[in-house]
């Protein structure tokens, strides 16, 4: 697993360097080295399923849009800035193409409840501001004031789950949570990984290459199931993550799901050798 691991991020690395060709050398450049780019099947990935309602699918796009201007001084409840943001983020994105939307935040109360947080308003931040971020890195801002004993009991974090955005503890998002089986189409990363090991002279890449790095690159973070461990019962539990043909199909918790998105995204980013419209993720069903 290791022996693949190396292999895998060294024909990233290398299949990166040789992209800067020169000019009159770019047509040969690409002929030599036959690099596939991903299609449009692949990539950008999100979290988003194909069961998804309409809602479900306008919050895991708006995640990933820019937040505009916001700037709240001094020391401020939670529940206040989730309220600003929301409005900010209904004026600006709400009307959709697919209607009329509006962002929610609600609070996770039977898992605060348990750590003693009986409302977002107990949760102080101080001097909140951004503008044209993305909502994710805004929030993942926000709440990482939360780490502070001062701010709250615990540190917070986020799911999307049931049409809105629920404010929950780290632990619940990190190691708990249901578990969903959803797949990733990866035929045409396979294929350009593959091309680089083989002008790399490591051989075709195995078709459990792209598993092993992505269960190895969330080793610490991440559970997953451990194969021939009857005799440990914690063993068995966890995650799963299997290639069907060139469909990889993983059952992992929200956090694990958000690990593998940004994984992929990355991978896609690194292997792309020209500019691509951007394309569509291929999911099934969630648990």
């Amino acid at each position: 697993m290791r022996q693949n691991f190396f292999a895998l991020t060294v024909a990233i690395v290398a299949a990166a360097l040789l992209l800067p060709c020169q000019a009159q050398e770019k047509s040969s450049c690409r002929n030599q080295h036959a690099t596939v780019r991903p299609s449009p099947l692949d990539g950008p990935y999100t979290l988003q399923a194909i069961n998804d309602t309409p809602t479900q699918k306008w919050l895991h796009e708006v995640l990933d849009k820019p937040v505009p201007a916001i700037d709240i001084p001094g020391e401020v409840s939670l529940k206040v800035v989730l309220k600003k943001l929301a409005e900010k983020i209904d004026t600006r994105h709400g009307l959709t193409h697919s209607g009329q939307f509006s962002m929610v935040f609600v609070p996770d109360r039977g898992q605060l409840g348990v750590v003693g947080i009986d409302t977002l308003d107990d949760i102080k931040v101080f001097d909140v501001k951004a503008e044209g971020a993305k909502l994710r890195s805004v929030l993942s801002q926000i709440l990482s004031q939360t780490e502070d004993r001062k701010a709250s009991p615990v540190p917070l974090d986020y799911i999307v789950v049931n049409e809105a955005i629920m404010i929950t503890t780290r632990d619940r998002v990190r190691s708990g949570g249901p578990m969903y089986t959803r797949a990733y189409r990866v035929d045409a990363l396979q294929r350009s990984i593959a091309a680089a090991n083989a002008s790399l002279s490591f051989g075709a890449v195995e078709s459990h290459s792209l598993t092993n790095f992505l269960v190895e690159a969330t080793d610490g973070e991440l559970k997953w199931r451990k194969p021939a461990a009857q005799s440990h019962p914690d063993d068995l539990a966890g995650g799963t993550i299997l290639m069907v043909g060139h469909t990889m199909v993983v059952k992992q918790n929200y956090n694990g799901h958000r690990k593998i998105v940004e994984l992929l995204n990355l991978l896609t980013a690194a292997e792309a050798i020209e500019p691509q419209e951007p394309a569509v993720l291929t999911a099934i069903a969630s648990e």
